[in-house]
């Protein structure tokens, strides 16, 4: 999950503002106050990764999403000179794609969360500036990568002389591992000099390849040695080392020299980890995919000693994942990809309401950012319709939902549908011909019933509808976090909606019996912002809710001034 989110020089925010994300996030403020910037930048990120045709392209301002112009329009009061950065920060729940060891250092380290934070320019040339890598609740970065230029394609299409490096490398490996079993130590000290001389080559053809085409970029990799879960990394890493070196299977270049190698690990200091781990590093690049790291690859392998070990005759990858931290970090770029994939946006304004709809065929999870998908999804699924209106029932809006399919000449059925609204007494009419209200929340309500362990972006849920409808929302945005674990990120002026949230929490911790099933919540699971600018940039004010369903600190600005009913 999501738990927070920062922004620098995007927009109205200019110095760094931290968003706390909880599964319920309310985020108030005045107009033009910078609310919908924070929206905005996280449809940027998600509209580069999904539309942009080409994967140097660090950031897409232009899109289906959102049109932010160019860097100049959409950077803190148009400075262009000025660097655009985000940063998230994430629970580390998911750890199974991890290395093993990896995942051991994790444990070891007792680290719950890890952040990501990346930094661009408005130069062309090199627009990705930064991406650092923090564990933990520390904010100082573990390692820092620097990117050069762009040299993803040469590594994706090796030339023919690569190719038979290749060949030769993966014959060789075969051939030693054959030896090691059968315990040829004289031929296999041959073999491991011949591999280390292929290997050699094929990292010097690869730089070749990459200076011929103007492409050129190791990676300039920055370890922070004062970060603490490097000394876990560490020890954990020697530890593995040393149960190899007791294996009998284990063989080294010059195996009779175990007993050396063992004595070289006692006296290995941290100091001189961190100097190697940098160097090897430094000898690997990493292959960006827009502004996210996405492959991981290793053009002349160094490890420590400058020894490879085998296992049966192949590299242990256990151990090249335990000496380099990209495994985490590409595992980290990859949780916030799929956190952007899951994104689902739904803007102010939803969708006028037609009388009569044609189903393409197309199959949709998303109602779409103004709702246009909406009748299409209710068409293919009946049980849904039934739900809807369950729902809609429980926010007190009293209409049913219902499809009309229209038919041909010969009574068959046709792709050609209308949606009509139903009143208690039987009488329906046009979704077009009643209040705009319901056309607007229509979207809402489907979505919300149809997104799990998504994160939903809403602007303005409560727009046209009538406040006691807007506090039943509170209740709908409740059970769509609980029951069916999304996140929603809420950009609202709706007082009423707030104060039903507050109202359930207070219930909740009074353990009220009245509590409708799926509302009960925590203050754990809200966060209440007001966004309002400031001297340097717009600042988000996080307001803290108690047990008692009350804000610890008064709202800025006299804000919400006038009675809270649902408190007394």
């Amino acid at each position: 999950m999501l738990r927070e989110y920062r922004l620098t020089n995007f927009k109205a925010f200019g110095e760094t503002v931290t968003i706390p994300i909880r599964p319920l996030t309310l985020i108030f403020g005045a107009n033009s106050s910078g609310k919908s910037s924070i929206f905005q930048s996280l449809l940027l990120l998600k509209q580069t990764l999904e539309e942009a045709k080409n994967p140097s392209t660090a950031l897409l301002p232009k899109g289906s999403l959102v049109d932010l112009g160019s860097y100049r329009d959409f950077v803190h009061r148009h400075e262009a000179e000025r660097d655009f950065e985000f940063g998230a920060r994430f629970d580390l729940k998911e750890t199974k794609a991890l290395p093993s060891l990896a995942r051991q250092i994790i444990e070891r380290a007792s680290v719950t969360n890890a952040g990501l934070t990346v930094q661009f320019s408005s130069n062309k040339k090199r627009p990705l500036q930064r991406i650092d890598l923090a564990t933990g609740d520390q904010r100082q970065a573990v390692i820092s990568y620097h990117p050069a230029r762009r040299y993803r394609q040469s590594l994706r299409q090796p030339t023919e002389r690569i190719a038979v490096l290749e060949d030769e490398f993966d014959n060789l490996l075969k051939r030693l591992g054959d030896l090691s079993k059968e315990k040829k130590n004289e031929e296999v000290k041959a073999v491991s000099l011949e591999l280390a001389e292929v290997s050699k080559q094929l990292g010097l053809n690869h730089k070749l390849l990459e200076e011929a085409a103007e492409k050129k970029g190791w990676e300039e990799v920055e370890v922070r040695p004062d970060s603490e879960i490097w000394r876990h990394w560490w020890e954990c890493t020697k530890s593995y080392i040393r149960e190899e070196l007791d294996k009998d299977e284990v063989w080294l270049y010059g195996s009779d020299e175990k007993d050396e190698y063992f004595e070289k690990l006692e006296d290995y200091q941290f100091e001189d980890a961190i100097k190697d781990i940098g160097d090897a590093l430094n000898n690997s690049t990493i292959v960006y995919g827009n502004f996210l790291p996405e492959d991981h690859k290793q053009i002349d392998f160094v490890s420590l000693f400058q020894v490879q070990y085998f296992y049966s005759g192949h590299p242990s990858d256990e151990y090249i994942d335990g000496l380099d931290i990209s495994p985490f970090t590409l595992h980290m770029c990859s949780t916030f990809r799929r956190l952007l994939e899951d994104l689902v946006y739904l803007g102010p304004l939803r969708s006028q309401p037609e009388r009569h709809y044609e189903f393409s065929g197309d199959a949709h999870e998303y109602v779409g950012q103004s709702g246009e998908y909406l009748p299409s999804i209710l068409f293919e699924d009946q049980e849904l319709v039934e739900q809807i209106n369950s729902d809609l029932g429980r926010i007190g809006v009293k209409y049913q939902v219902k499809l009309d399919k229209l038919q041909y000449e010969d009574k068959s059925p046709s792709n050609v549908f209308s949606l009509r609204l139903i009143d208690k007494a039987g009488i329906g009419a046009s979704l077009r011909d009643v209040g705009f209200g319901i056309s607007q929340v229509l979207p809402i309500v489907i979505q919300s019933r149809l997104s799990e362990k998504k994160t939903l972006l809403i602007e303005q849920p409560e727009i046209h509808l009538h406040p006691a409808h807007q506090a039943e929302l509170g209740d709908l945005f409740i059970r769509s976090a609980k029951e069916q674990g999304n996140t929603l990120l809420l950009e609202t002026h709706s007082e009423h909606l707030m104060l039903r949230i507050l109202r359930r929490i207070r219930q909740t911790t009074n353990k009220d019996s009245d509590i409708p099933e799926g509302c009960k919540i925590g203050p754990e699971d809200v966060a209440v912002l007001y966004v309002q600018p400031g001297e340097k940039g717009a600042q988000v004010i996080e307001i803290p809710v108690t047990a008692d369903g009350d804000f610890k600190n008064p709202w800025p600005g006299g804000f919400f001034e006038e009675s809270i009913k649902e408190l007394f």
